[in-house]
């Protein structure tokens, strides 16, 4: 034990301490009571300066706290046991401050520690160093080494704090610590507990006895004067910013390398810049010495950074040299500068963010700072606050301070004064309406040295460097890169800490009387959308001599014309489908939301503040005038065009910064959503068709009969679908009851007679809506209000109304299911006769029934299939996830689950009437479903009249297209679309089937159906055949048909023949055929010709 140890190697007086100890333990156990009943009130925060409270013993592996009233009642044994601890803690403080004078004596009390820390020190990652913080959140336990020193050995904790840095003075210590150092001083804050194995701070483990010894912090003395440290620290600091690059020394690139070579035998100083480190792409920083013994000082300039990340690797290279030992003979000293009035350079530590995200090694001194390390890191760190992500292994600093101040910059010179101008003008000529053109301007720059008289006319400031620093907005134009490409001395590079472009001139001369000039041509980036006032440069942009800035260009700032459009994209759902709300990116992987397809808004102010507000429109075709802020996922019957409209409203619009007031203005642009309702796949869609000559046409008497019969033949290419195990959940809710929804069969009625305060229906853009009729005040004109459009329509323009239907055109949405149910069912028996189907409602006791009683074939069982759903009544209940589980339940079945056979839910479901009802546990039994019985679950919203989509149930019910991600198979009814009409499309997507299609033929003007052909029509409810007066053509259509995947064909033959006035002829076109679905053309025959006998 290291207590233990040190114990034992003391003086004789020690060894009597620990005799006299001994005897108050066994004094205790007979005393417990006086223990017992002492006071103990809570301990706090005390100043460095108030005298000690309490006083903590821990030689006896036990923590004793007194009162300072009851000091005069302590036993002679504790008061010596205090006496100790104060006596550990006045040695240990000893041990580590130091007493040299001036910055001779290097780090100061700093250079005892690996890390040393003025606030909070944040640990994610284990470390090996001692510490000095101010307050510590660790994630890890610290671990120190036994070194040659005592200094080396002990580190220092004031605080404990959380991540932000506020002290916690009780529960400080978020689980057990595991530390491991020889001495670990405890600000006074604590009470620590000494229970003869660990020390504990309320419940939690700071660390077991064996690793660790802890000497509380006296309440009136302090063991390390942090604020003071870091005063010194920053004189420092500064005192080291000031030297000059010694001649010993050299600085050079060498491709990805930043190469830094030491000559001396004592001690060499580099002066970097943070763009030293952005030239090019510096992967290393290598620094070459000659002497192992030399100390290297590398000052680094970040003036003008406020964050600043060292992604270059350091290496130290040479004869016998590593770069874990070697480490501490480097100081990187981070600083900045600023230049008065006078003339003078003034140094102060750096106060920014900097971060490391490669190996490095060395003592950082950068008492200000925020440092974050997030790679390797060997040697020492001083810090303002210190964030540690990786590993970190304390290696110290064993160089020495420079001392000669003849190599001090302030001694040799002063920086003389320099004028610059700078002015931008926009010579683009950008059309924001139609998004073409250029957005570019001309920044013309100057500067002139202040006249000396006591120098000639032709004096100036020699060997400067000019950067000009150009905001993320802008970009070089190609013909100017180009042409300072062409020049000498003259750079375009990337700062990578900064993260712009910038221009550099080196070995400049600024003239006294004639002015140095040069011009830049900037264009604003692509994505950036535009605004007023505008940054065409950022800090930095300057002159400077010896990486020192001496005089800086203005901030420049412009008006930029808004750039930006809206894509047209396209999308395709199935016939029920709401519309997509996403598409899927191929570029990006995944599905996206359509809007941000259209336009994506993530980066057109380039990660900066806006320079503008947005506003984001949509509206459905046909009713423009009606605009929603989001794309709602609806319903459509047919092919329907969204058109997003966004206007951009710039800031700042009265701004005239460059000449040309409120150049950016407020900018619209449209694009367009296009959604195909993909009612039917016919890629595997085959057809013919055949005309064979029956007539009896006697070419040389002119008599007899010249027909043909036609025969029509589909079929879907041979695909294997395998048949499926369907469960339909039959929605039976008694509030289904008084739902109801016109027939399918009804058909409109124009209204002739229209009269004042009576009911029509007009036929809107989105569907029928009632409208009362009523009379223009001024003018007696009849008209209605239509509230999708939001304007008034009068009747004597002509306008269509239709008559209200009558309470029988109307069927109960119960009655609609069963019948839609029953024609699934003999769709099914049709396309896959060897599947199965289970249907589950709702009891009167509001439990779940299996109608079915588990599952029945669609073939064999089809006649008692028809009879039970028939017989369907209502139930009571609402609760989805219960009919799912059911569900789960039947699929689950041994012989189900493992036959083999595909499996499908369809959940048909009323509108809710509540949109607040709880979908969570229906959602994760859908997700049981779907997940482990591999079932396809669609969703099929019935609407009844008058409903609300609002209140549908939610889409995350439903499984994805296998198709196409973007899409769900979530459908919903509408005025337009019957429940038949969605449980027809979901066997199409099921089966491959086109089930529900329509055959239409129309005949040649010069051909007709024979009479026996009409008369087979006539006793085909499914046939549709006329004469279309406008068309002059005969048309025959066979309506709700179904094409299977099987081997069986569709296939129908009737007879036509020619009309009596045709002549006839050779190739004579007989007529036109087209199969489709939902009223949308999806296949067309081969036109048929044929021979017609001359008559």
């Amino acid at each position: 034990m290291i207590g233990g140890y040190f114990m034992l190697n003391r003086n004789s007086s020690r060894m009597r301490k620990i005799v006299a100890m001994t005897m108050a333990i066994l004094m205790t156990i007979s005393q417990s009571q006086f223990f017992t009943n002492a006071k103990e009130q809570p301990k706090q925060v005390q100043s460095e300066d108030n005298e000690m409270e309490n006083l903590i013993s821990e030689q006896t592996g036990d923590r004793n706290v007194k009162e300072k009233n009851e000091s005069k009642e302590q036993s002679p044994d504790v008061e010596q046991d205090l006496e100790d601890n104060l006596e550990l803690f006045n040695d240990l403080k000893k041990s580590v401050t130091s007493s040299g004078e001036g910055f001779e004596k290097g780090l100061g009390t700093a250079s005892n520690f690996g890390i040393f820390v003025n606030e909070l020190f944040q640990a994610n990652s284990e470390f090996e160093s001692n510490i000095a913080v101010k307050k510590l959140n660790s994630l890890v336990s610290p671990t120190v080494a036994e070194g040659k020193d005592k200094a080396e050995q002990i580190s220092y904790i004031r605080n404990f704090s959380d991540k932000k840095g506020n002290v916690l003075k009780e529960n400080p210590l978020s689980e057990d610590y595991s530390m491991k150092t020889p001495y670990l001083v405890i600000g006074s804050v604590y009470k620590v507990i000494n229970d003869n194995k660990s020390y504990v701070i309320d419940g939690k483990r700071l660390g077991f006895k064996d690793n660790l010894k802890v000497i509380q912090e006296p309440d009136d003395k302090t063991f390390i004067d942090l604020d003071s440290e870091f005063l010194y620290l920053s004189k420092l600091s500064t005192y080291l910013a000031d030297f000059k690059t010694t001649q010993t020394s050299g600085i050079k690139s060498n491709g990805n390398s930043l190469e830094l070579e030491s000559t001396s035998e004592k001690e060499d100083i580099f002066n970097l810049s943070g763009s030293d480190f952005m030239n090019g792409d510096v992967k290393k920083i290598k620094l070459h010495t000659l002497y192992k013994n030399s100390t290297c000082i590398i000052n680094v300039d970040l003036s003008d950074y406020s964050e600043f990340n060292l992604n270059a690797e350091a290496e130290i290279m040479g004869d016998n040299i590593d770069v874990v030992k070697d480490a501490g003979r480097v100081i990187w000293n981070f600083y900045t500068k600023k230049v008065e009035d006078n003339g003078e350079i003034n140094y102060q530590p750096y106060k920014g963010k900097l971060t490391t995200t490669a190996t490095t090694g060395g003592t950082f001194l950068a008492p200000s700072a925020s440092i974050e390390i997030n790679k390797d890191f060997y040697g020492c760190i001083i810090a303002n606050s210190l964030n540690v992500n990786a590993k970190m292994k304390k290696i110290p600093f064993w160089g020495k301070i420079p001392s000669n101040e003849k190599n001090k910059k302030s001694l040799t010179s002063k920086v003389a004064k320099v004028k610059v101008k700078a002015k931008a003008t926009y010579k683009g000529d950008f059309d924001s309406k139609n998004c073409k053109g250029r957005r570019i301007y001309k920044v013309n720059l100057s500067a002139v040295a202040d006249k000396n008289k006591k120098e000639s006319v032709t004096a100036g400031v020699k060997n400067v460097v000019i950067r000009y620093y150009i905001s993320d907005y802008f970009d070089l134009t190609n013909e100017c890169r180009s042409k300072l490409n062409d020049m000498k001395e003259v750079n375009c590079q990337y700062d990578k800490n900064k993260k712009c472009q910038y221009v550099e001139w080196k070995n400049q001369v600024i003239p006294q009387k004639v002015k140095w000039t040069a011009i830049l041509e900037l264009e604003a980036k692509d994505k950036f959308i535009g605004g007023n006032d505008i940054d065409t440069n950022i800090k930095g942009s300057g002159i400077y001599v010896e990486n020192t800035q001496i005089s800086k260009f203005p901030n420049l700032k412009v008006n930029v014309p808004v750039k930006f459009q809206i894509q047209s994209v396209e999308g395709s759902i199935g016939q029920g489908e709401l519309i997509s709300t996403e598409l899927y990116s191929k570029s990006l992987n995944k599905n996206v939301p359509v809007q941000d397809l259209m336009f994506d808004s993530s980066e057109i102010f380039l990660g900066k503040e806006p320079t503008g507000e947005l506003e984001y429109l949509w509206y459905q075709e046909g009713v423009k005038e009606r605009a929603t802020m989001f794309l709602s996922p609806v319903i459509i019957n047919s092919d329907t065009s969204f058109m997003l409209k966004v206007i951009f409203k710039p800031y700042n619009t009265e701004t005239d910064t460059d000449g040309k007031k409120g150049l950016a203005v407020s900018t619209t642009q449209s694009g367009n959503y296009n959604v195909k309702v993909s009612n039917a796949d016919a890629d595997k869609l085959e057809v013919n068709n055949t005309a064979v000559y029956t007539g009896d046409f006697n070419t040389e008497n002119k008599t007899g009969q010249r027909t043909y019969s036609i025969k029509l033949n589909a079929q879907i290419q041979k695909s294997k679908w395998l048949p499926k195990d369907i469960v339909l959940i039959f929605e039976n809710n008694k509030n289904i009851e008084r739902n109801t929804t016109l027939k399918r069969d009804y058909k409109w009625t124009i209204a002739n007679d229209i009269k004042e305060d009576e009911w029509y229906v007009y036929k809107g853009n989105l569907g029928y809506y009632n409208v009362r009729i009523g009379k223009e005040e001024k003018t007696g004109r009849l008209r209605f209000y239509d509230d999708e459009s939001n304007q008034y329509f009068y009747i004597d323009k002509g306008v269509n109304l239709y008559n209200m239907p009558d309470v029988n055109d109307y069927i109960s949405v119960f009655d609609e299911e069963k019948q839609a149910v029953i024609k699934f069912v003999k769709t099914i028996q049709e396309i896959s006769p060897e599947s199965n189907i289970c249907i589950l409602t709702y009891s009167p006791e509001k439990t779940v029934l299996n109608k079915t009683e588990g599952f029945k074939n669609v073939s064999k069982d089809s006649k008692q299939l028809f009879s039970m759903i028939e017989n369907i009544s209502y139930g009571d209940s609402s609760k989805k996830e219960l009919i799912l589980n059911e569900a789960n339940n039947v699929l689950n079945d041994d012989k189900v689950k493992n036959n083999g056979r595909e499996k499908a839910v369809i959940l048909c479901s009323e509108l809710s009437e509540s949109p607040n009802l709880e979908w969570s546990e229906a959602i994760k039994s859908a997700e049981l479903l779907k997940n482990d019985q591999h079932a396809d679950v669609n969703v099929v919203n019935m609407m009844n009249t008058g409903s609300e989509y609002s209140m549908m149930l939610p889409d995350t019910i439903a499984s994805l297209n296998p198709t196409n991600s973007a899409r769900k198979h979530y459908f919903a009814t509408n005025y337009n679309l019957t429940i038949d009409d969605v449980l027809t499309n979901i066997s199409n997507e099921a089966f491959g089937s086109i089930a529900g299609s329509s055959i239409i033929t129309y005949l040649n003007e010069n051909f007709q159906f024979t009479e026996e052909s009409k008369k087979m029509f006539e006793k085909d409810q499914n046939i549709n055949y006329g004469f279309d007066k406008n068309k002059n053509q005969w048309f025959l259509k066979y309506e709700d048909q179904i094409i299977p995947t099987n081997e069986k064909n569709w296939s129908k033959e009737f007879e036509i023949e020619v009309k009596e006035e045709f002549h006839g002829g050779s190739n004579i076109n007989a007529g036109k055929s087209e199969i489709s679905y939902g009223n949308q053309r999806i296949k067309n025959f081969p036109d048929l010709f044929v021979n017609v006998p001359q008559k």
